[in-house]
């Protein structure tokens, strides 16, 4: 028809692979020119942009060394939890160090936040309210959860964070009863979720394993988590160095059973110590004249290609027609 053989015309007119007709110096454009030249247009394109995303993509390379320089004093740690059971006026943060020495409440940067009833996540298998009797100490039951968050200033120092109810302080290591009925203690419910925990400031692309994180129990326990710290020096493309840290983590779920001697409150209660090993973060790009030498490959690729692929198709439409 008319409009598509005038279709198939303008179409030719793109064929950047223009065939020397045998005898004469005239050149010809062919369909399956054009349609390849098209062809080698989209892959182009394609190629190019991932070039340039890899150019504006930095590489990561990390370096271990044994830390040998005093470093800073003082570790800051980011805290964001949520106690979904348990009142703020019952939650009480403490820090020590791995003697038993508690840290000034000044270096406590913490607030407290009410949590709308019913406001807790859901988990396999439930994390359920549990009942209490009248009188003593506030009852999660029926009470609003608490989120608390801020920073802690700690020594570099390996050390314990306690989140326990305020019944109870730490001293020597451990959380010890004081003055709270065994029957008031097996009311609480510490499932929580750690929205953010992280040692030092923040940087590209780090990973905080606990962030996130939701745990519960169905039977009133202490939550442990012991966290491996590693400190980490971050380059910057700009040549800014961010000293920070990263962690490694594991969990372990004490029952809070109050026939053993050996019984802990339940809470949340969070032990780190400081890893020798420093881990050298560098961050890089290629540079402008990779980036230009990978274009005029890849351009100079799909041209030598999609040539070579429409004079072996050309070839063989004009042996078939000899051959007829």
């Amino acid at each position: 028809q008319p409009r598509t053989m005038q279709f198939l015309r303008g179409l030719k007119s793109l064929d950047g692979f223009v065939k020397t007709k045998a005898d004469s110096v005239a050149r010809k454009r062919t369909l399956c020119g054009a349609i390849l030249t098209l062809l080698a247009i989209v892959i182009g394109t394609w190629l190019v942009l991932s070039e340039l995303g890899l150019y504006f993509t930095s590489d990561t390379k990390s370096t271990l060394t044994v830390d040998q320089s005093e470093g800073a004093e003082h570790l800051s740690i980011a805290v964001d939890i949520s106690f979904w059971h348990i009142p703020c006026p019952d939650l009480e943060l403490e820090v020590q160090d791995a003697k038993g020495r508690l840290y000034s409440p000044k270096r406590q940067h913490l607030s407290k936040r009410d949590l709308a009833l019913g406001a807790e996540p859901s988990q396999p298998g439930g994390i359920g309210f549990f009942s209490a009797p009248q009188g003593g100490v506030s009852r999660p039951t029926g009470k609003r959860g608490c989120r608390v968050y801020g920073d802690v200033d700690v020594n570099r120092v390996a050390g314990n964070v306690h989140v326990v109810p305020r019944a109870f302080s730490a001293k020597g290591g451990m959380s010890m009863y004081r003055g709270m009925p065994i029957d008031d203690l097996l009311h609480y419910n510490a499932s929580h979720t750690v929205h953010t925990l992280r040692f030092g400031p923040a940087f590209p692309g780090q990973e905080n394993p606990l962030e996130g994180v939701t745990t519960g129990s169905d039977k009133p326990a202490q939550f442990q988590y012991f966290a491996q710290v590693v400190p980490t020096r971050y380059q910057h493309l700009s040549g800014l160095v961010t000293d920070a840290n990263q962690y490694s983590v594991t969990q372990h779920v004490a029952s809070s059973d109050p026939t053993s001697p050996y019984m802990v409150p339940p809470g949340f209660v969070l032990r780190f110590d400081i890893s020798p090993i420093i881990v050298t973060l560098s961050s890089a790009s290629p540079g402008i004249g990779k980036l230009l030498t990978g274009v005029c490959a890849v351009i100079g690729g799909v041209y030598a290609v999609t040539s070579l692929l429409d004079k072996a198709i050309h070839g063989s439409i004009a042996a078939v027609a000899k051959v007829d």
